[in-house]
């Protein structure tokens, strides 16, 4: 094995910087899987200097004991007869796949196969995963000096000796993480003066009432903070369906202690509230914060939901309902205003305001969101006054480089913290003021998906019907309410009022559709 060993990942592609990159998911994950195992304990061994992305053309001619990785997808030209010179130079190469456990394979087989040994090939994956995630965080640094246009201010030298020195460690079976930390440190200590504010990461769960058995994310079961959204007739059905699932949810939600996850439930059931009555959008509200009550043992403080229903009086009703926050994103192609930061004041007509989350988050499934993560970052500190990135999963398994992100946040917050809303609007930012928005700023087309997805019967002729029920049961509160003020109040009148509420309860649970709904266990027996 050669003294001067150095590792490569043969490719013209680079981390995003100034503007969004696209090939194709395979080539994307490839690249990041390629480069994530160079970093493997075993490849660093006699290693020189940290791995680096490199162009083809720069190894016509491989020299001995090098590491190349070359990743599927279309390459840069090289001659003819390079893996013979490849042969010849006793260089090691490997091919970079979509899977990370196939490239590591790959890599491991190589090294094998070249005559390489040692007890790092044995290395715990739990060492595999920080040494990944530090470099990682080390490719996004570097990269970020390039779309800042900076001076790279990393210890460089420094920084390999620690790396070196944990992976030494590793070998001798030794304690390697604190080398690990303050190479991590070291990495922080390089980012700051590029950026020396404070940094987020938001960690979205979007559960999906059609995948409730999908597993956690991984930030989840770290115990860092999430922020859940979900309708409370999801959260009931999560506990119904999916009991296991339900159960590790529940246990990061403490009663009167500080909670890892944000619930985000803006409404009972997702339907089409900006066309119902007002009362029936009131009902929505108090009924999700009724089932989020009954299911965990406290209070969403943040407003969210998937289907949109934003309006101008919105603001002043969540704060009469008990959220203190918001989130203002459209998931489903709904009119709202632009915002360019990440946070907003949003003040109703009546001059309640809440504070609105306003960033859309990126999938945490798809691998150009972590090939692109830098230029996120850079358009975050370029723009927020609290710069902000955020991730999202919606039931399918995060990419490989998530793990890598959260191995690194093991090490140092070398890119910032991860936190919550509630945390967030607590102590890191205040939105900015945006204020009073008309009603032409909202539209939410319910009438297509009704039309062309759902294909109902009866697209309009729904919203009159309701209407109509929902002024009857109005109007028998409204005689109901006058009753109790003129006479005492007997057995036989709690008795109607609750009637009159699972009434209430069945005109809202079949909303501007015809089919009738069971009345679900958290709205039984419930008060008005």
């Amino acid at each position: 094995m050669s003294e001067e060993r150095q590792l490569h990942l043969l490719s013209s592609y680079r981390l995003a910087t100034s503007y969004p990159l696209q090939q194709t998911p395979d080539e994307v994950a490839a690249w990041l899987n390629g480069y994530a195992a160079l970093w493997h304990p075993v490849a660093l061994a006699g290693a020189t200097q940290a791995p680096q992305a490199s162009s083809s053309y720069d190894h016509d001619y491989p020299r001995t004991g090098f590491v190349y990785c070359i990743p599927e997808g279309a390459q840069l030209f090289q001659p003819d007869n390079w893996s013979d010179r490849v042969a010849e130079a006793k260089a090691v190469v490997f091919r970079a796949t979509a899977s990370r456990a196939d490239t590591v394979e790959q890599l491991l087989g190589a090294l094998r196969e070249a005559g390489q040994t040692g007890p790092l090939f044995d290395a715990p994956a739990e060492a595999v995963r920080l040494f990944a995630g530090l470099g990682y965080g080390y490719q996004m640094l570097d990269t970020l000096y390039e779309a800042m246009d900076h001076e790279k201010l990393l210890d460089g030298p420094g920084f390999w000796a620690d790396v070196a020195a944990a992976r030494d460690a590793l070998a001798r079976g030794e304690d390697y993480l604190i080398h690990l930390r303050a190479a991590a440190e070291k990495l922080q200590a390089g980012r700051e003066p590029v950026y020396s504010g404070s940094l987020y990461w938001l960690d979205w769960v979007h559960l999906d009432p059609k995948n409730l058995n999908a597993q956690w994310p991984t930030s989840l079961l770290a115990g860092l903070p999430i922020t859940l959204l979900a309708s409370g007739e999801t959260l009931e059905r999560l506990a119904e369906q999916a009991p296991d699932r339900f159960a590790e949810l529940k246990a990061k939600l403490p009663p009167d202690l500080p909670q890892a996850v944000d619930l985000c439930v803006g409404s009972y059931r997702d339907r089409e509230d900006a066309l119902m009555p007002a009362e029936s959008q009131l009902w929505n509200l108090r009924a999700a914060r009724k089932a989020a009550r009954a299911l965990f043992g406290v209070e969403p403080a943040v407003y969210g939901r998937k289907k949109s229903a934003y309006h101008p009086q919105l603001p002043g009703w969540l704060l009469h309902a008990g959220f203190k926050h918001a989130v203002l994103i459209s998931s489903d192609g709904g009119l709202i205003p632009s915002i360019r930061s990440s946070a907003v004041n949003w003040p109703g007509p009546d001059g309640k305001a809440v504070e609105a989350f306003t960033r859309e988050p990126l999938p945490a499934h798809d691998p150009h969101t972590f090939f692109n993560l830098v230029y996120h970052l850079h358009q975050a500190t370029t723009y927020d006054s609290a710069p902000t990135v955020s991730l999202v999963h919606k039931g399918e398994p995060a990419f490989a480089s998530y793990a890598d992100l959260l191995a690194l946040a093991d090490l140092a917050p070398v890119f910032g913290e991860w936190t919550n809303l509630s945390r967030y609007f607590g102590g890191a930012t205040s939105g900015d003021y945006i204020g009073v928005q008309s009603a032409d700023e909202f539209f939410a087309d319910y009438l297509d998906e009704r039309v062309t997805n759902e294909r109902r019967s009866d697209p309009v002729g729904g919203f009159p019907k309701h209407l109509r029920a929902r002024r009857r049961i109005d109007s028998a509160f409204t005689l109901a309410a006058l009753h109790r003020a003129l006479t005492p109040p007997t057995a036989e009148d709690e008795a109607s009022l609750k009637r009159l509420e699972a009434v209430e309860d069945a005109i809202e649970l079949a909303g501007v559709n015809e089919e009738p709904t069971p009345r679900p266990p958290s709205l039984k027996g419930r008060g008005r």
